[in-house]
């Protein structure tokens, strides 16, 4: 089997070939002849196949040449211009894929693919909400579709209408119940708009905690404390979500989606930090540490500061023996790690003198 290019030469010649493409598309819409450029040998049915197999492949550069190709054939062919639309959107050659999306709504002005490309370029230029009003025209095209939903639900959240960005995300979780990850797309809908739903409340739980300390400034302890509960209450349903979204992360073998991982992990050790300034047990700090190393084995710091409040509160054998696998699987991943030596080299300690205090009395 070939070895694939250096990721950086596979970028640049996908640049390079799709500028190709975009440079000859411009060429021929500004003189009208095709002179210089000979029609593809091929049938348009059967290009189109070839190029939808490129860019199912991920193959982008090939598939764009190939829909250019089926356009020599097919000036009326709609998607192969929604396909190049979205692969010059992926590249943020925007004027471009607008052109084409110009193109494929003047023939079908209820396209649907077309308005929800149209709308994703809109959000991501800062355009917020004229974005969120393509998108809703497309519900009124497709109530269920979960892209549309989706996006609508970032749209509402760019312009701070969190409520209605809630209600956009769940219904986009109603509508993507098989999870099939979308083209172009690092994972279905459905869990990403879960994810979303987890950032929203903890914004909402940041912001709470924000107005209890002006409260206390401001002498309204009753108040501050209110404030200090919604905080709570929003942190505790942002992991309700991120836990439900990496649950169907695992379930559908997307591990390699990773941002579900990282806002769950960070919404866990901030929870733990919450923990210990409310002084609360160490013991049920340690079970949030050891959550976040069951979800990121990875986690250096995880299994560190789990090492350490098992030390902390260790009275037997099984204790030390426990707070070393901890400090031995922070090692692993970091041999050069000076907590991790010192922890495991002090849990052995304690564990040789346990072991060696025990031996006379078996004898």
């Amino acid at each position: 089997m070939k070895g694939r290019l250096p990721a950086y030469l596979e970028a640049a010649l996908f640049i390079l070939l799709t500028a190709t493409v975009a440079w000859r598309i411009a060429v021929d819409r500004s003189s009208g002849e095709d002179v210089d450029i000979e029609a593809p040998a091929e049938s348009a049915a059967d290009l189109l196949k070839r190029a939808d197999n490129a860019y199912e492949s991920m193959d982008l550069a090939g598939a764009a040449e190939l829909y250019y190709d089926v356009l020599k054939l097919d000036p009326e062919n709609l998607r192969s211009r929604i396909q190049l639309a979205r692969i010059f959107e992926k590249n943020n050659w925007n004027a471009n894929s607008l052109q084409l999306l110009d193109e494929v709504l003047e023939r079908d002005p209820e396209h649907l693919e077309a308005r929800l490309i149209f709308a994703k370029i809109l959000r991501d230029e800062g355009r917020s909400k004229i974005a969120a009003l393509v998108y809703e025209s497309s519900l009124r095209v497709n109530p269920d579709n979960a892209e549309a939903l989706y996006y609508l639900g970032t749209a509402y959240q760019a312009d701070s209408k969190f409520q209605e960005a809630l209600r956009s995300y769940r219904r986009a979780i109603e509508s993507d119940k098989d999870l099939k990850p979308p083209s172009l797309e690092d994972a279905p809908f459905g869990i990403q708009a879960h994810l979303q739903i987890g950032r929203v409340y903890r914004q909402a739980a940041r912001l709470h905690l924000r107005q209890a300390a002006d409260e206390e400034r401001n002498g309204n302890a009753e108040d501050a404390a209110k404030e200090r509960m919604l905080s709570k209450e929003r942190s505790d349903r942002a992991l309700k979500e991120l836990r439900e979204a990496h649950a169907k992360v695992v379930k559908a073998g997307l591990e390699e989606y990773s941002d579900v991982m990282r806002e769950l992990t960070s919404a866990l050790v901030q929870k733990a930090l919450e923990m210990r300034r409310n002084r609360e047990p160490e013991t049920e700090i340690l079970r949030v540490y050891q959550e976040v190393t069951q979800i990121d084995p990875n986690d250096i710091d995880a299994w560190l500061e789990a090492g350490r409040i098992l030390t902390l509160n260790a009275k037997t054998l099984s204790d030390y023996e426990a707070a070393h696998r901890h400090f031995e699987a922070a090692h692993k991943l970091s041999p050069n790690d000076s907590d991790a030596q010192v922890g495991m080299t002090n849990a052995q300690q304690e564990i040789d003198r346990l072991k060696g205090e025990a031996s006379p009395a078996q004898e």
